[in-house]
């Protein structure tokens, strides 16, 4: 009896990924990006809006010596609470942006106001805020341990939108998938891909941003010039105009940060679909080829683990 080989699984390596990341991009982008980066924009502006409302000089002839204590503490105050808001808010749309590309990539109807609710669950939200605590913790000691946590604990996000797993049980998840060792080597490890896909992430939202905030940040470096230049003995501030420059300076990098973003959370979503077709015996390669176009991919998984 003649029998057919058994065919062998492959899984898509990183240039793959980033590939067909780029396709479905393309596709959902206008879908994603309003939902996740106007929220976020608005988190940015709100630092250096504080700083000049509550600067007692700010826009003004007064002198640096004119600040007091009260001065100083309230815009201690403001700037902290706008820091904190600001990482929250990352945290947030960052989140909503990886529910929703997993949705694309999983083939799911995708609503945006689903996936913020979804995510402001309380055992979602409650998952989610332990795995950023992991990562800001471990960042602020010397950055590798965040790295860890944040490679480790990668794929917690899709596994709660597609296996339901929430908490302990979903890190254990991640950790499982993150960990497990193909046969196909070193570089087709999830670990290192999940590496790969942020470092491709770090560079590409680096760029972009420096992009869109360098015209503006030439017209400040003028204008910080020009007040320098026209400084009295006792201290001159920044021109208003240098503030608000400042401010949209901030929108425009947000913005470019989440347009980036979205483009690596459909590579760690579909790093996600990849590893877990090959540990139930599935081949993503092999589903694509037979899909055609990238751009029309969609798939769905089995609800099981």
């Amino acid at each position: 009896m003649n029998h057919e080989p058994r065919p062998t699984l492959r899984r898509l390596s990183l240039l793959e990924m980033l590939d067909k990341a780029m396709h479905l991009t393309r596709r959902s982008f206008k879908q994603i990006f309003p939902w996740t980066a106007l929220p976020f924009a608005a988190a940015a502006s709100v630092i250096t809006l504080g700083q000049l409302l509550t600067m007692p000089y700010g826009g003004t002839s007064g002198d640096v010596a004119s600040i007091n204590e009260l001065h100083f503490t309230l815009m201690m105050v403001v700037t902290f609470a706008a820091v904190i808001l600001y990482i929250i808010m990352f945290a947030l749309c960052s989140t909503v942006a990886l529910v929703a590309t997993t949705k694309v990539v999983r083939g799911d109807e995708l609503s945006m106001a689903e996936c913020w609710r979804w995510t402001l669950e309380r055992a979602a939200a409650g998952t989610v805020l332990l795995y950023w605590l992991g990562v800001g913790i471990g960042s602020f000691c010397c950055l590798v341990p965040g790295i860890a946590v944040w490679t480790v604990l990668g794929l917690t996000v899709p596994i709660m939108v597609a296996e339901g797993l929430r908490g302990t049980a979903a890190f254990r998840r991640s950790s499982d998938l993150i960990m497990s060792s193909p046969d196909e080597g070193f570089g087709r490890h999830p670990a290192v891909r999940l590496l790969g896909i942020g470092l491709v992430g770090y560079l590409l939202t680096y760029a972009v941003t420096f992009a869109v905030q360098l015209p503006l940040g030439a017209i400040q470096i003028y204008l910080g010039f020009r007040s320098i230049a026209k400084m009295n003995p006792a201290g001159q501030d920044l021109p208003p105009a240098w503030f608000w420059l400042q401010s949209v300076q901030a929108i425009l990098g947000a913005c470019a940060t989440i347009a980036a973003l979205i483009y690596v959370m459909f590579a760690i979503a579909l790093l996600y679909l990849d590893v877990r077709s090959a540990r139930s015996g599935g081949d993503l390669h092999a589903a694509l080829d037979e899909l055609g176009a990238p751009a029309m991919f969609e798939p769905t998984l089995p609800r099981g683990p």
